[in-house]
């Protein structure tokens, strides 16, 4: 192993001597393993196999022109700027892991220069709803389901890939009030976030009995006759599928995604004058200054002074919503039971 000549200096690099005998594939593995988000472990797996296969040699002997190629190749294809970049992303971390390890003899710098992302132009990343075009979304959803799944990402600000995983024993009512426990998050912390009295009904009127499972359904037969359960849920792509159909439907003149749900739901708070340090909690993001790590001193009732109606729900929240059967466990009826509160 090559002798270190200061703590700057020091790299893990293994010689050919105490090298283990790994394939590209094992590393590339190992690689896609150190990431959280499984989108963006699929994401990673993918863009980085057509590299692999583009250069066509190992990655021990991967050089800045070959490199570069692939970069122009990219560059000169048909996918959106922010999926050319998500490529060029994929390697790039890739190849700093493997330099790091000894995998790769390509240097941090002369990755960042040959690897280097397109220039992206964006005017407005995400679209923001008024309260009338909610409202009318809302009313466009057609089914209980669909209702109930757009009424919580504006309400919540969850994520796609959040709502996709919750299930219903994570949807709880406890002192503090009703809330959802998220727990699959993009940076690997759980978090607990408020819902008022209308979102609670219309989660409630859409999942009538069931008591265990995806919160959301996919409505897929092929798939559930595929896996013989009828209790599949639904993926980011199906509730994507649903956002886009209830904007066309509603006439909202403009592009509307499941994140621009997440940031309506953001300028809601905002506009209502709730602290950013609040929002920042509720939406789950990363750590943020020096001043994040007081975050998680939080109270329940803290996170519960943002919780604004949906438009037109002051009516159902007052709306006698879904109650547990009285045969059901007392476990469940803690975590699901969505009667209005005291």
């Amino acid at each position: 192993m090559r002798k270190a000549t200061g703590p700057l200096q020091i790299r893990l690099r293994l010689n050919e001597e105490n090298r283990p005998a790994m394939t590209d594939a094992d590393i590339v593995r190992m690689f896609i393993d150190t990431r959280d988000s499984e989108s963006t472990k699929r994401a990673y797996r993918e863009y980085i196999g057509q590299c692999l296969a583009f250069v066509g040699v190992p990655l021990s002997e991967l050089t800045a022109p070959l490199l570069a190629s692939w970069r122009a190749a990219v560059c000169r294809g048909s996918q959106t700027p922010n999926t050319k970049s998500l490529k060029l992303v994929a390697m790039r971390s890739l190849l700093k892991w493997s330099w790091k390890l000894g995998f790769s003899s390509v240097c941090p710098e002369v990755i960042g220069v040959v690897l280097k992302g397109p220039r992206v132009h964006v005017v407005k990343p995400y679209s923001v709803l008024t309260e009338r075009e909610l409202l009318a979304i809302l009313e466009a959803a057609g089914t209980a389901r669909n209702r109930a799944l757009l009424a919580l990402m504006v309400g919540a600000g969850l994520r796609v890939s959040e709502v996709a995983k919750l299930e219903i024993g994570d949807i709880l009512v406890e002192d503090s009030g009703r809330s959802v426990h998220i727990r699959e998050t993009k940076f690997g912390k759980t978090r607990k976030v408020p819902i008022g009295g209308d979102l609670a009904f219309l989660l409630g009127q859409y999942l009538g009995d069931r008591r265990i499972g995806p919160v959301f359904l996919a409505n897929d037969r092929a798939k559930k006759s595929r896996k013989g359960d009828d209790h599949v849920g639904m993926t980011t792509r199906a509730i994507a599928h649903v956002v886009k159909k209830a904007s066309r439907q509603a006439a909202i003149g403009q592009s509307i995604s499941c994140h621009s749900l997440r940031h309506t739901a953001s300028m809601r708070w905002l506009r209502a004058g709730v602290q950013e340090s609040i929002i920042d909690k509720l939406l789950g993001h990363g750590p943020r200054g020096a001043s994040a790590p007081y975050l998680n001193h939080l109270e329940p009732r803290d996170l519960r002074q943002a919780i604004l109606p949906l438009p037109g729900g002051e009516i159902l929240a007052e709306s006698a919503p879904f109650s547990a059967p009285n045969d059901a466990p007392a476990r469940n009826r803690a975590k699901s039971n969505l009667e209005p509160e005291d």
